[in-house]
């Protein structure tokens, strides 16, 4: 009489079993990993183009600076008021009496100050100690570009600033 052992029929359902499971627990994670990375990446992408905004708003002052300094910087605008950038498809031009919304989102605009130096020739920064009687330098001027954004229910501000002189002595 032969006996026979029916042992390993049921192993190969076992291993399709395991082998689906770890199938399912892999795929779980790699939704859920890229998911979290596309939202991430969502939130992030105002971020992103609020520095390219920035950036470029330094990029128009620059190129009014290169221009004349004595019709924008040095004396064409004025002082603490907030202008906005613009560009009509041909050329830049800069706006204060109404700052228009960029993609329908964001919100720059464009101010400078004047800047004051000590005895030394370093700039005074407000707050900061002072050397000697400080003094205006009419060839250098403080620029702050900020972006404004509206997100999830808050304004997000960023800004940069930086400091133009007149090189050109235009």
């Amino acid at each position: 009489m032969k006996i026979t052992s029916f042992q390993k029929a049921g192993f190969g359902l076992t291993e399709v079993v395991i082998g689906t499971g770890l199938f399912l627990v892999i795929a779980l994670s790699l939704v859920v990993t890229l998911t979290s990375f596309l939202q991430r990446t969502l939130q992030h992408t105002p971020e992103l183009q609020a520095s390219f905004l920035l950036e470029e708003g330094m990029e128009v002052v620059r190129f009014f600076r290169d221009q004349s300094w004595s019709a924008s910087l040095g004396g064409g605008w004025s002082e603490g008021v907030p202008y906005a950038a613009v560009f009509n498809g041909s050329e830049w031009y800069m706006v204060s009496t109404s700052t228009p919304m960029i993609d329908a989102t964001f919100l720059r605009t464009i101010t400078y100050a004047p800047v004051e130096r000590d005895a030394e020739d370093n700039i005074v920064y407000p707050g900061g100690s002072v050397v000697s009687p400080v003094a205006n330098d009419p060839n250098t001027k403080k620029v702050v570009v900020s972006v404004a954004w509206f997100r999830e229910g808050a304004t997000t501000t960023k800004s940069m600033e930086a400091y133009f002189s007149d090189l050109f002595e235009n």
